[in-house]
């Protein structure tokens, strides 16, 4: 597997998403999940802002260069959040 093919599968771990405001349009974004969910327990929400180089209008582009490191299997074992 090549590091574009490992970067890839990562990037189909962020879910896609929007938030409609009403008179305001839609905000399109993605979350990414702790592997497994415990009930009671409270888990961190980190909010990555992409640089300029990363904005458009697919829902992609923002997965360019924090993928590999917050969606890795490591960094998710080790400190399990929402991202």
């Amino acid at each position: 597997m090549t590091v574009s093919a490992v970067a890839d599968d990562r990037a189909d771990r962020f879910e896609a998403r929007t938030f409609d405001q009403d008179g305001l349009g839609t905000i399109r974004y993605r979350l990414l999940s702790p592997h497994s969910l415990e009930s009671g327990h409270k888990y961190p929400l980190v909010i990555f802002l992409h640089g300029a180089g990363e904005r458009g209008d697919d829902n992609n582009a923002q997965l360019v260069h924090v993928v590999k490191e917050l969606a890795s299997d490591e960094m998710m074992d080790r400190s399990p959040c929402f991202v």
